[in-house]
């Protein structure tokens, strides 16, 4: 009896399991999920270049303090300001938060990685803020490099791929937690960030011991770092999107499950760990640089990690390759080429620069001129306070 029972064992385990059909993206869910992207992301940079407006605004205001006292400016990178006391800031925030928004809403309807390269569009509003509102120099180099990032995503788009791992129930979505692939990429997300933001730490001590540190480094570490973990919050948003879709068409009911409210709690907390150092950015860095650059690693790795864990990648053809890969080198040459011009390259320090815009300003408005500061630009080298 016990070799009978031990052969129907057998014979179950050698049984072969059905394979389900892989989830396959319609051309009208296509276009929806591509036209929320776009827009999501367009509202997403106009609410980011909206908030360092506005605290460039304060920043420059607590300039103005100083020196129509008569008194010296302190160091930029020593100036705490309050966005919240910003109406601009405010009505960028609210911007941005309803661009996730619409972002969100698009993961239920087309693959992460083709949504996660669409958001490159931002580059292009980028430039048209800061050269219009921000008053910043736009050379043709930027120009370029902004083109060079335009056609970069359209070969993305054109070349991802709509098919995907089977999402139909909510245990299809807990199975591909178990993938080896996707539990190496979140240990090199651990390993990897915990140790880029440990040679950040040590940059910025030595910076401030008097060591002379490339900012375009620290910008890069700062936001490599910050899109490795804020991109988790991208699949987490997907998984949402998906488990709604699924409540929503197959008639499950997801709300008694303990997998939706795992993925809600991760969500919003890498969600704010992102919006955080988005923020945090904004003051420490040039924004029409550390914009792009921050929204370049939060495409990359957006990208990366959809492909893994919904393994878009495995229904990706060789010839789909050819021309996915080359779209994303081109996407980075151009953010390469979207560095703004130095402005220390005369030797002054960021300091002297922006006492000599106060003092133009000062002078414009001894002569009657209106001065509102809108042409003014600080260094980015203040703080926010967070209290």
């Amino acid at each position: 009896r016990q070799w009978r029972q031990w052969r129907q064992r057998q014979r179950r385990t050698m049984t072969p399991v059905p394979t389900a059909a892989p989830t396959t993206t319609s051309d009208e869910s296509r276009i929806i999920g591509i036209c929320l992207g776009l827009a999501g992301s367009i509202a997403i940079n106009t609410g980011n270049n909206l908030q360092s407006y506005g605290m460039n605004k304060l920043e420059m205001k607590v300039l103005e303090e100083y020196m129509q006292k008569g008194q010296a400016p302190p160091p930029t990178h020593t100036i705490k300001i309050k966005p919240r006391e910003s109406w601009t800031w405010i009505i960028g925030t609210c911007i941005f938060v309803s661009g996730s928004l619409m972002n969100f809403a698009s993961f239920g309807f087309a693959p992460q990685m083709l949504l996660a390269s669409l958001e490159s569009v931002q580059f292009v509003t980028n430039v048209f803020f800061g050269r219009y509102f921000m008053g910043r120099t736009i050379t043709w180099t930027m120009y370029f490099g902004t083109l060079l990032t335009v056609m970069g995503t359209v070969l993305t788009v054109e070349f991802s791929t709509d098919h995907s791992a089977p999402k139909g129930t909510v245990e299809d979505l807990i199975d591909l937690w178990s993938n080896w692939v996707w539990l190496a990429y979140l240990g090199f997300v651990v390993v990897g960030g915990l140790s880029i933001n440990a040679f950040y730490k040590l940059k910025k001590q030595k910076q401030k011991l008097g060591e002379v540190v490339n900012p375009s480094l620290l910008a890069l570490l700062y936001a490599v770092y910050s899109a490795l973990f804020g991109t988790l919050s991208v699949v987490f948003a997907k998984i949402l999107a998906v488990l709604v879709s699924v409540w929503l068409n197959n008639k499950v009911n997801i709300w008694t499950d303990w997998f939706l409210y795992v993925s809600l709690l991760g969500w919003l907390v890498l969600m704010s760990v992102w919006l955080f150092r988005l923020n945090s950015a904004l003051s420490m860095f040039d924004p029409i640089f550390a914009i792009p650059l921050l929204q370049a690693n939060f495409i990359f790795f957006a990208i990366v990690s959809g492909g893994i864990y919904f393994q878009e990648f495995n229904y990706m053809s060789t010839f789909k390759w050819f021309g996915f890969i080359p779209g994303v080198i081109i996407i980075f040459v151009g953010i390469s080429l979207l560095s703004p011009p130095d402005e220390g390259s005369d030797g002054r320090h960021g300091d002297e620069l922006v006492k000599d815009r106060l003092n133009v300003q000062g002078s414009n408005c001894s002569n009657g001129s209106s001065s509102d500061g809108s042409n003014a630009s600080s260094t980015w080298g203040g703080g926010w306070d967070e209290e």
